[in-house]
């Protein structure tokens, strides 16, 4: 089948822009494949001159049940097929959000969109709501250049009021219609109960704060913000939980101290200053010099007092008592007391080699069992080395070591041997 020549539009699938574009539009754009196919996912379209006329001069309402003419795409990725039947849930006018080109905001497959008059159309032939149905109350207030605000029964120490399509983005279309019939005012001087109504009286209350909105941390390009009810429509309630954790503003970072020294030009002064007022009063040349010298030394570590050296004196031999080098020179007079001092210093210890070679001196070389012979005779190390060479006589040196015997074999052999005679 051919779709040459034809005048019908229909809108690109590929595209949310909502525009319609004839048969050969589409393959001049997409190529005859592609542009076939695009034609073919656009659906039934209007006819030449663009969509239904009789479309952009509908009326809607607030809860009015509505039908996507296409398939549509949302700002976040989703999708609602053409043919899926949604609630209008505001309208634009005055005080509204609603994008001023749009007839309405609807929601659709749960998801929200400011749609066109070429987007959606009712989805059956259905009256208008009554003039007392509280759906109508909105619409009316703004084509009348107002926007009708009431206070939420929920909140009945707030003195915070809504229109109502501020009521049913916060409690959906069925809720908000309870709610804001609810709150409707009542004329002065009507009855109720049987008795005429006393006038309503102001609330003083302090105002509630406004619910809070995010930056969506997915969107870093955005400047968009979005309520925790929005975050759960459109993530989930898991998935929400942590993007809203991760949108949360971090906490402002505190100010670092600055520092301030005392003016060392002002002695008299206990004020301080901070660097930059130090280069501001001196230039920054001198301003950086004379900061350096203001700086709080250090105080050096006290040392703690050595104790004077005493010693005995040597002119009285059966006293323990020691002197100072003063007392010395006090007693004996400054040449003396010197003479004296040194005779009295202590003689200086034998080395450990000096006690080493004297004790070879006295009890001679030391002497070991030769382990290879079972004689039991001993030779010193000199000895050792001439049988066996250098390298191999201090291995047999070594190894001709006494051992200690352990505790308890020690402790075994006392008792075999007895009692010592």
């Amino acid at each position: 089948m051919s779709y040459r020549g034809r005048d019908e539009r229909r809108r690109d699938p590929f595209s949310s822009s909502g525009d319609m574009y004839t048969y050969n539009e589409f393959v001049d754009y997409y190529g005859p494949q592609k542009g076939r196919e695009a034609w073919e996912k656009g659906g039934a379209g209007a006819p030449a001159g663009g969509s239904n006329s009789n479309n952009r001069n509908t009326k809607y309402y607030i809860g009015q049940k509505v039908r996507a003419l296409t398939n549509l795409a949302g700002d976040k990725g989703q999708t609602v097929k053409q043919g899926s039947i949604g609630e209008v849930t505001a309208l634009p006018g005055r005080g509204s959000n609603v994008d001023p080109a749009a007839v309405a905001e609807v929601v659709i497959d749960k998801v929200r969109f400011d749609a066109r008059w070429d987007m959606i159309e009712p989805a059956q032939a259905e009256r208008p709501p009554r003039r007392d149905d509280p759906r109508a109350n909105a619409p009316v207030a703004q084509q009348r250049g107002r926007v009708e605000r009431r206070a939420d029964p929920n909140y009945p120490k707030s003195r915070e009021t809504y229109t109502y399509d501020e009521f049913v983005r916060e409690y959906g279309a069925r809720e908000a219609d309870r709610l804001w019939a609810k709150t409707a005012p009542v004329a002065a001087g009507a009855r109720v109960g049987g008795r005429p109504a006393a006038p309503a009286a102001r609330a003083v209350e302090p105002r509630a704060k406004a619910e809070e909105r995010r930056l969506d941390p997915n969107e870093p390009t955005s400047k968009k913000r979005y309520t925790r009810a929005e975050f759960v429509e459109f993530y989930g309630p898991k998935k929400a939980a942590k993007a809203w954790a991760q949108a949360a503003p971090s906490a402002p970072a505190a100010p670092a101290a600055v520092e301030k020294r005392r003016d060392p030009n002002d002695a008299g002064s206990k004020k301080k200053y901070t660097k930059a007022e130090f280069i501001t009063e001196y230039g920054k040349k001198k301003g950086e010099k004379v900061w350096a010298e203001a700086a709080p030394k250090e105080a050096a570590p006290v040392a703690k007092a050595e104790k004077p050296e005493k010693r005995r004196d040597p002119n009285e031999p059966e006293s323990k008592k020691k002197y100072t080098k003063e007392e010395f020179i006090t007693e004996y007079g400054k040449k003396k007391g010197e003479k004296v001092w040194k005779q009295a210093a202590p003689a200086e210890e034998p080395k450990k080699e000096e006690k080493k070679a004297k004790k070879v001196e006295e009890e001679g070389p030391a002497k070991r069992a030769d382990p290879n012979e079972t004689s039991g005779k001993k030779y010193t190390k000199k000895e050792f080395l001439d049988l066996y060479g250098e390298k191999k006589g201090l291995k047999v040196w070594k190894k001709a070591a006494p051992k200690a015997e352990e505790p308890k074999k020690a402790e075994k052999k006392a008792e075999e041997e007895g009692p010592a005679k």
